[in-house]
């Protein structure tokens, strides 16, 4: 799936570049457009791949055991976010 998304995002990426900058002429407002929409794409289509039924053996939907080990991670983060801040 990431395959063929990256395939469809650099297609929209090079026709918005062009409808955007040479079609409509905004420039490099376009080309900004242009690129933030094709950032978000992959994204997007990963996402709703996962949830909406296209990965039936992994997704089973959010339960509190995603968040059983959470605390370490937390305290990891918390000491490695004061670190940088000193």
């Amino acid at each position: 799936i990431i395959a063929y998304v990256a395939a469809v995002s650099l297609g929209v990426h090079v026709f918005l570049s062009w409808l955007l900058t040479v079609h409509f002429n905004f420039g490099i407002t376009g080309a900004m457009t242009s690129s933030l929409v094709v950032h978000w794409l992959p994204n997007i289509a990963q996402l709703l791949f996962v949830m909406c039924g296209g990965c039936k053996e992994t997704w089973r939907g959010f339960s509190m055991l995603a968040f059983k080990d959470l605390w370490p991670v937390f305290k990891l983060s918390l000491s490695s976010g004061g670190m940088l801040c000193l």
